[in-house]
């Protein structure tokens, strides 16, 4: 399986005391060996040197948050990063943190930041992800209805919703 992450954060902090929403990617790479694991959209403020060496020993790879643009050129070379997890995994999951969107896009989060990505970024990938027709889930995390401003962060969760149904319908009609 591999897991691609939309997020600003590793989430591989180690289990000091008991798990966290740091912690969930750690944890999965420690019990299970045949798990790939691809963070898009860390930001190098938001995680400590700790976490990128976590990441170096543990072989994740990731694409850090300058690049994801949405020029072809980007685009492009993120498949390209993308393509031999893909071909090695059998499954996908796909998890899109909310902070990992810059705040004008979704300051509805618990760590906003103006450094994040843009929804056009993402629904690019997630189309191309999408093609494979390894995808077997996806979830949105780290939407907080109480930080939210004029229902900026729950409405663009909303429009990946539909685009991620859209995109699966479209595929599951393709391949009937």
């Amino acid at each position: 399986i591999a897991i691609i992450n939309f997020d600003a954060h590793f989430d591989l902090r180690p289990v000091e005391t008991k798990p966290n929403s740091g912690t969930p990617f750690n944890q999965i790479l420690n019990e299970f060996k045949n798990v790939s694991y691809f963070p898009i959209g860390i930001q190098q403020q938001s995680n400590t040197k700790e976490l990128f060496n976590i990441a170096k020993s543990k072989n994740v790879d990731f694409v850090i948050n300058y690049d994801c643009e949405t020029d072809s050129e980007n685009i492009n070379t993120i498949k390209k990063r993308l393509q031999p997890i893909i071909d090695k995994n059998d499954y996908v999951y796909i998890t899109i943190d909310m902070d990992g969107f810059s705040s004008a896009y979704a300051p509805g989060v618990s760590a906003p930041s103006p450094l994040g990505f843009t929804p056009n970024f993402i629904f690019k990938i997630l189309h191309y992800l999408f093609e494979t027709k390894k995808v077997i889930s996806c979830d949105i995390a780290e939407l907080n209805p109480s930080l939210d401003i004029d229902n900026t962060t729950a409405n663009l969760a909303a429009k990946l919703v539909d685009f991620i149904v859209m995109e699966q319908t479209k595929n599951s009609l393709l391949s009937d």
